[in-house]
């Protein structure tokens, strides 16, 4: 259905509501959480043969207190994404967006939640696209640094089995 309300005017006379809530910033800054906890889980077993290994070491990585930690972590970003997408949702609502972005498809990530969200606030507003530039920033640095660091972990770990690399 077409909705009844319009957009907000462009007009000087206009006084436009803030697309920025603290809400929306700490999804951003929770979305780095995965990153450094798959940073972490990649330097610790990227190419590991497990063959090489007995049961107990093998249960070691996974059982340290810095890998529970880092689990801890993203779990706790990824609840708490839930909990701060619905309050910017009626935050954005109080301030007169209509129809902001369902919190629900956080789920689906901080990227997908973001530009819906920056799309619908665009809509209504004229702004805000500052949030979605950020967003997209973290995600993509952190994903250079996961694959940077799972590059450096399986080069390192090639070069102590004394497996040459990057040639013959």
């Amino acid at each position: 259905p077409v909705s009844s309300r319009a957009p907000y005017s462009t007009g000087a006379a206009a006084a436009m509501p803030s697309p920025h809530t603290w809400q929306a910033w700490a999804i951003v800054v929770l979305s780095l959480f995965p990153f450094v906890g798959m940073s972490y889980i990649t330097a610790t077993t990227a190419g590991l043969d497990t063959s090489l290994y007995s049961p107990e070491e093998q249960f070691a990585i996974v059982t340290s207190p810095l890998y529970a930690a880092e689990m801890g972590s993203i779990w706790f970003a990824f609840i708490a994404s839930f909990f701060l997408a619905r309050s910017d949702g009626k935050k954005l609502e109080s301030r007169g967006v209509p129809y902001p972005m369902p919190w629900g498809l956080i789920y689906f990530g901080a990227l997908v939640f973001m530009i819906g969200r920056t799309a619908n606030v665009k809509r209504y507003v004229g702004s805000g696209l500052s949030i979605f530039w950020a967003t997209l920033a973290v995600q993509v640095l952190g994903a250079a640094a996961m694959f940077g660091g799972a590059y450096i972990a399986v080069s390192n770990f090639g070069s102590t089995l004394g497996v040459v690399t990057g040639g013959f």
